[in-house]
């Protein structure tokens, strides 16, 4: 079964979630991507076997969805020369029209319809009988096969924990709001330049997104291409 978000404002496959949103009859603003990642990473939690089909799917309408949300909340970082977006619609077509083609092809697979047997003659084949040396021992077999294993090349997985330490969205924004209150205003510049991997520096921008939703810092940027400040908005009530 594919998988489900379960959200206040929605529940249901993430995709139609993308559709609905293109459609207007979600709001954007409305729809917490913490939430949708953390949901995403407790389901990984549950599957047994993590399917790279399933995290590329997930992996293309979150960022899609995060694109959307940054130009809404903060339009004017966008420069004005930024390329039109592109109308999500036709991402979507295009989406929905490769999924389509892979659903209907393990359909056509698992029913085996187009599959035509073909007469074999007994004669085509010979037998072929596995006579070792007499002098080879088992141990001897054992340890040839695992000089085989060993050189064939090894499939590489993400572990589950490694996955699950580098998305951690709330953490992130429960950090950086420490940070802003101890510090009132940060530069974007000095929140990521300690960070080693692409992934610290998204789920960064992910977490400033959803503060300034929530109306907790507010985002500042004084020319084109420099450097955003961001302002925790506690300390600026209070003033």
């Amino acid at each position: 079964m594919a998988y489900q978000i379960a959200l206040e404002q929605y529940q249901g496959p993430l995709d139609v979630l993308l559709q609905l949103i293109e459609q207007e009859k979600l709001n954007i603003t409305d729809i917490s991507l913490a939430d949708i990642t953390e949901s995403f990473l407790q389901h990984l939690d549950k599957v047994e076997e993590l399917y790279p089909e399933e995290l590329a799917d997930f992996l293309v309408v979150a960022t899609r969805l995060l694109y959307i949300k940054s130009r809404v909340l903060l339009p004017y970082l966008i420069r004005d020369d930024d390329e039109p977006i592109v109308d999500l619609a036709e991402h979507l077509k295009i989406y929905k029209e490769f999924r389509d083609a892979s659903l209907a092809l393990e359909q056509r697979l698992s029913e085996r319809a187009f599959a035509m047997p073909r007469p074999v003659r007994a004669a085509q084949f010979e037998a072929v009988e596995f006579a070792p040396p007499k002098r080879v021992t088992t141990e001897d077999l054992h340890d040839l096969y695992v000089g085989v294993v060993d050189r064939l090349e090894t499939v590489i997985k993400i572990p589950q924990a490694a996955i699950r330490k580098a998305i951690t969205l709330k953490e992130k924004i429960t950090a950086l709001y420490t940070v802003l209150r101890q510090h009132q205003r940060v530069q974007f510049s000095a929140l990521i330049s300690d960070s080693t991997d692409r992934m610290n520096v998204v789920l960064t921008f992910l977490a400033i997104l959803e503060l300034v939703k929530q109306n907790s810092v507010s985002v500042e940027q004084t020319e084109q291409f420099s450097d955003i400040l961001i302002v925790c908005q506690e300390t600026t009530n209070a003033n």
